[in-house]
């Protein structure tokens, strides 16, 4: 739902609004249930120029009118971690991974992020974007306005700029919003060293920069992958550049990755199952917001980030689907939700907080999106709710946001 037209419209007799706006006053900490602050209808949004101009109990006059009869709005949801663009498909390694193979080994046997590297490098520029189009149109049917996608699976300085160019070319045509990440650091390619590559992919930050090519910087600190020390190497050279850096942080292995993000001022330290406490204490004072996925634990049998606990210590949380071929297949947001409560045991209000306010902070963009409050965007959700528990039954029963 979104207003394209330059000409005021209002949006009438909407049932109820999920403001949010109980998020922002909180800095997207420690939210509760009155943070969603609902507001009982009948109510109208005025929109101009694809912005919320306010909310009101009165109907003006000669305004362009929607009715909303019955159904009730929320902020739009943000998709904050995605490896959207790729080619090929990696469905057997789950069984793999299930039978007793680690991620490791089944890319050092050439599977993993290697086979996504062939894979996509063999797969012509218009394919690439028929996929990826599809997999944003099934994000956009669930309520997804903005979506992270990042670069990492080409195997030479060539393929990852040619991703990117990709991504800026199709990122007009998208029916999502589109953040691109230059994730230089993913797997080292056959055939060269860490050093090396880490080297090849800080040359191409100036050409990435100039053509803005990418919003962000990411980087895979884990063993077999990127050492910290490479990784803030290659951060620090992004940051000369002006461009701000997000990082994987101890997935797997903890190596004090999310400590160096804090450190470095990263906008989002992501994954984090194998977090320390040291960070933890670190993140209650930092802008740094913690993104957890579990759809990644879920498909690869890793124990959940800590997501209560990360709450608890004071920390922003998100949560993103990691969408991806090899360890998260799955790019649907609402499944996101009901592992975020079924297995981290978040609050209604802890999910939409994390999908929206706290998502839109993890991209740097927390001022135009995440909340229905003026200027912020008009691409707010509508949802044909039956009950009084309204957060609740968006997040668990299925349904998708309504068409106007």
């Amino acid at each position: 739902m979104s207003t394209k037209k330059s000409n005021q419209t209002i949006y009438t007799n909407l049932k109820a609004i999920i403001t949010g706006q109980g998020f922002a006053q909180k800095n997207g900490r420690f939210v509760k249930s009155e943070d969603l602050q609902i507001l009982e209808g009948p109510l109208h949004v005025i929109c101009k120029n694809n912005k919320i101009v306010e909310i009101t109990s009165k109907i003006p006059k000669k305004v362009r009118k929607v009715d909303c009869s019955g159904l009730v709005a929320t902020p739009a949801f943000i998709d904050s971690h995605t490896h959207a663009l790729f080619g090929g498909a990696r469905w057997n390694e789950y069984f793999a991974r299930w039978s007793g193979k680690s991620y490791v080994k089944i890319n050092k046997a050439g599977g993993g992020i290697r086979k996504t590297f062939r894979d996509t490098q063999d797969c012509k520029e218009k394919d690439l974007i028929s996929s990826l189009d599809k997999r944003l149109k099934f994000m956009h049917k669930e309520g997804v306005r903005v979506v992270e996608i990042k670069s990492g699976y080409g195997a030479t300085a060539d393929e990852e700029l040619r991703i990117l160019k990709i991504l800026k070319k199709y990122s007009s045509k998208a029916p999502v919003e589109i953040k691109k990440t230059f994730l230089g650091l993913h797997a080292i390619p056959p055939e060269t060293d860490e050093k090396t590559w880490t080297t090849q992919m800080i040359d191409l930050l100036p050409k990435i920069s100039k053509e803005k090519l990418a919003d962000f910087v990411d980087a895979f600190p884990e063993v077999g992958f990127f050492s910290t020390q490479e990784t803030e190497r290659f951060f620090k050279a992004a940051q000369k550049l002006g461009i701000k850096a997000r990082i994987h942080a101890d997935e797997i292995t903890h190596m004090g990755a999310a400590e160096l993000g804090i450190k470095i001022s990263a906008l989002s330290v992501d994954h984090l199952q194998k977090i320390s406490d040291q960070a933890l204490m670190s993140l209650k004072n930092s802008r740094t917001v913690a993104t957890v996925l579990p759809a990644t634990s879920f498909f690869m049998g890793l124990e959940y980030a800590p997501a209560r606990k990360i709450i608890d210590h004071g920390a922003r949380l998100a949560l993103a689907t990691d969408y991806n071929p090899g360890t998260a297949p799955d790019p649907s947001i609402l499944f996101t939700a009901k592992l975020a409560a079924s297995q981290m045991k978040l609050s209604p209000a802890e999910i939409f907080c994390g999908l929206t306010y706290n998502a839109a902070a993890a991209l740097g963009c927390d001022s135009q999106w995440g909340l229905i409050a003026p200027n912020y965007s008009s691409e707010f959700l509508l949802w044909d709710c039956e009950t009084t528990f309204i957060a609740e039954e968006i997040l668990l029963s299925g349904k998708y946001p309504v068409k106007i």
